[in-house]
């Protein structure tokens, strides 16, 4: 059974911690390792452990064992640019730049980077940018920084 994610994500009401209705889209992007290239996820076939990507007329299917799935923070940037899992973002905190990768830990979205491990919020929206990925753009990373996997 092959579940469709709609055109801009799938969107879920859930409920917050005091009882409060809370909208969330959930989306994803996929790193093909093999194509070494990012793509828009529209689809998940978790049966037969499979990931859809393209555009809605001309899907191509891959096995997920070829492909990292990168989450959508709920996030976007300072210039409306949705946040995923594996980006790299430029922001200043206190007046000092920082650049990081944003990565899922425990208690939610992080950004770690230069000396500083951040939780990412919308906060700090006014100036988050996204510069690039690390599987596209490692480089943007300082070398003692790891690239998770």
């Amino acid at each position: 059974m092959i579940k469709r994610l709609a055109k801009n994500g799938y969107t879920k009401s859930i409920r917050g911690e005091r009882g409060q209705k809370m909208n969330r889209e959930i989306k994803f992007r996929a790193w093909d390792k093999n194509q070494k290239k990012i793509y828009t996820v529209v689809g998940l076939d978790f049966a037969e452990m499979n990931v859809i990507y393209g555009e809605y007329t001309d899907w191509e299917i891959h096995s997920l064992k070829n492909v990292i799935l990168m989450q959508f923070t709920g996030l976007k940037d300072k210039n409306g640019v949705d946040v995923y899992e594996g980006d790299i973002i430029e922001s200043t905190i206190l007046g000092v730049k920082f650049k990081g990768e944003v990565f899922w830990e425990t208690a939610g979205w992080r950004v770690k980077g230069d000396d500083l491990d951040i939780t990412l919020g919308n906060d700090k929206a006014k100036t988050r940018k996204v510069i690039g990925t690390i599987y596209e753009n490692p480089e943007l990373l300082t070398q003692e920084q790891e690239v998770r996997e």
